[in-house]
């Protein structure tokens, strides 16, 4: 093994695994707005399924710093009347900067090591999307998208309950993002295919079953992705394996 690597895998508590274990080099981007149940289902994932993905979410970081900081969650708006809330939100933003690094760090070290992933996000930017698939199926992964999807009623309800509560309606809002998510559902059908997964989460309505099913099936077998496949046949041959460059990700 390549000692850069291992040192690597050292320091992030990792086991070697190598590039032809079970999940290697699979993606799942999970999708779904505030409210909608995202960590509830990552829960069941992680209970249910093999090999457990490694979680990349930027915003359990933040809130974690947050609380570190002894910070409120909720983030002042940019056009904040006080000096006191300015503050207050210059000082968390700083702290959601750090958090992004410092996940983009690890996301780096996990694909490096081509570990199967599971990205948090809203899903709320369709050309984001489109450009993360595109990256992660240049580095040779599959890739599947996972959309958390319940009513509008429930996901404010849901919203109303957090610490970290978004507005209700309005620029930013759990409205908004909601109706973002929802209308691209069909766009995501057609760019993922078989691979867009749409699971109901109103209460009660979670197939459990059925998501872990589709995300064991995902993850059996071999890429394939056909660079990923070379990256496999590179690995078995025992030629060295170039390392991504992930700068732009």
């Amino acid at each position: 093994m390549d000692p850069i690597r291992a040192k690597m895998l050292e320091a992030l508590g990792l086991v070697d695994e190598a590039i032809t274990d079970a999940g290697q080099l699979r993606a799942i981007l999970l999708c779904g707005g505030p409210g909608s149940g995202k960590s509830y289902v990552v829960k069941k994932l992680m209970d249910n399924v093999y090999p457990q993905p490694k979680v990349v979410d930027s915003d359990k970081l933040f809130v974690k710093k947050l609380q570190v900081a002894n910070l409120p969650q909720v983030i002042p708006p940019e056009n904040a009347p006080s000096p006191e809330e300015k503050d207050l939100r210059t000082k968390q933003l700083d702290i959601r900067n750090k958090a992004l690094e410092s996940i983009k760090q690890f996301l780096k070290n996990y694909l490096n090591s081509y570990l199967p992933i599971l990205i948090d996000g809203t899903g709320k930017n369709y050309k984001n999307m489109v450009i993360r698939k595109e990256k992660l199926e240049s580095l040779g992964y599959d890739t599947m998208i996972l959309v958390v999807s319940t009513s509008l009623d429930v996901a404010q309800e849901r919203n109303a309950k957090r610490d970290r509560k978004l507005p209700a309606h309005g620029s930013g809002s759990v409205e908004e993002i909601w109706k973002q998510v929802q209308d691209n559902i069909p766009k995501y059908h057609q760019l993922f295919g078989e691979n867009c997964i749409v699971v109901d989460n109103n209460p009660g309505k979670l197939d459990v079953d059925y998501m872990v099913e589709k995300v064991n099936k995902f993850f059996s077998g071999t890429p394939k992705n056909p660079i990923g496949q070379e990256l496999v046949k590179s690995q078995a041959a025992n030629r060295e394996v170039p390392q991504a460059d992930l700068d732009t990700f």
